[in-house]
């Protein structure tokens, strides 16, 4: 990785540049961070004079790595690939009284699964109703953001398909805000539509 550690259970092809259905797959080897080809039937680097080749590793924890094309030139090659961790991917946005346009501290904002109780992460919105909230590891196809407090009808966002490693921004609704609440005394009930975008 960038920090020079050997990664361990990658997935390691080569592929012909030109000819996607030749496709190797490499093993681990038992030193640590080293994969190599070994299955049959063999390769031998002097019968792919013509060919270019590029190398991908896939990992859960890493963005994936595709080489450079390389050919062979009738000898043996390495490929040597940093990879890039995924950083935490980033929930944002605000929350603001639909009445008054003014921003709402306090309100619990949680970032769930779609009919799961269990919070993957949660917060408040802060003074200015900013909120932001952050989510280790690999990602669900799937998120529900809710947004509860005692004085206000409450709200939840769907999110689809969110990509990691991102940072995403709820879009503006109406009024200029970001999540819309509405006071339960209110006769001003109406739904916002909300949803985030990278």
């Amino acid at each position: 990785d960038a920090s020079g550690n050997a990664v361990t259970g990658a997935a390691v092809t080569m592929t012909a540049k030109d000819d996607a259905s030749e496709t190797l797959t490499f093993a681990e080897s038992s030193t640590q961070g080293s994969y190599t080809y070994t299955a049959r039937p063999y390769f031998y680097a002097h019968q792919a004079l013509d060919k270019q080749y590029v190398v991908t590793v896939t990992h859960a924890d890493y963005k994936d790595y595709t080489s450079d094309a390389f050919a062979f030139s009738g000898n043996d090659k390495t490929v040597n690939a940093v990879l890039e961790a995924y950083g935490p991917t980033v929930f944002k946005g605000y929350v603001w009284n639909s009445i008054d346009n003014q921003p709402l501290a306090g309100v619990n904002v949680s970032l769930s699964l779609p009919d799961t109780p269990t919070a993957v992460a949660s917060t408040e919105a802060g003074v200015d109703g900013a909120y932001t909230l952050s989510v280790q590891g690999a990602l669900a196809d799937r998120y529900v953001l809710s947004f509860t407090t005692d004085d206000f009808e409450n709200r939840t966002v769907d999110i689809k398909a969110p990509q990691r490693g991102t940072t995403l921004r709820q879009q503006h609704c109406d009024a200029g805000c970001d999540v819309n609440f509405h006071s339960q005394s209110s006769e001003r009930l109406r739904r916002s539509h909300c949803r985030c975008q990278t």
